[in-house]
Formats: structure tokens, C-alpha cells, sequence
């Protein structure tokens, strides 16, 4: 009976490792309903700092991840800080 439990958990716990690879942690919106995002105008792309996500476009796709393609380059001057209703900042603007 105890090895059959030790089975189930370990089961179990490879089940939610699969379960939860590739995907992208988020969290809330802030204070007042809101997400804050550091927009760079020059290139397209928004950060969530507080996921630690970038969203940008590719041929008219919305893309997301922890790390940019390496062609894209952010030029913090030009960092706007805005805040969203919506965790797709892009529909709002």
C-alpha cells in the first residue's frame, strides 16, 4: 500500500510538471484594476515587469515570452510606463 501511494504522488507530480511546461506565469492586475507595462513605441513592444513577459507583434501576430527575438532592441530613453485594463495592452491604445 505505501509503495502504491509513493506511485500515485510521484504520478501526480510528473503530471503537473507537464502540465505547467511552456506556460508563461502572469500575475493580477495592480491597484485600481490595472496593469502596469513599460511600452518602447520605437519597436512595438510591451513588458510586464511584474510576469516578466514581453508581448510584441510579428507579421501581424502577437507574440509572447520571456525573451525577445535577438533582432529586437529596446532603447530604455524611450521607455513610455502606461497602465491597461487588459493583460493585451495593444487592444487599448
Amino acid at each position: 500500500m505505501k509503495k502504491c501511494l509513493q506511485f500515485a504522488f510521484a504520478g501526480c507530480a510528473l503530471g503537473a510538471m507537464l502540465l505547467t511546461a511552456g506556460c508563461v506565469a502572469t500575475v493580477g492586475p495592480g491597484p485600481g484594476g490595472y496593469y502596469d507595462y513599460d511600452y518602447y513605441p520605437d519597436v512595438g513592444v510591451y513588458f510586464y515587469p511584474a510576469g516578466g513577459v514581453y508581448y510584441w507583434n510579428h507579421g501581424g501576430v502577437w507574440h509572447h515570452g520571456r525573451n525577445l527575438p535577438h533582432d529586437y532592441t529596446l532603447h530604455p530613453e524611450a521607455r513610455q510606463q502606461i497602465h491597461a485594463h487588459t493583460r493585451q495592452p495593444w487592444t487599448e491604445r
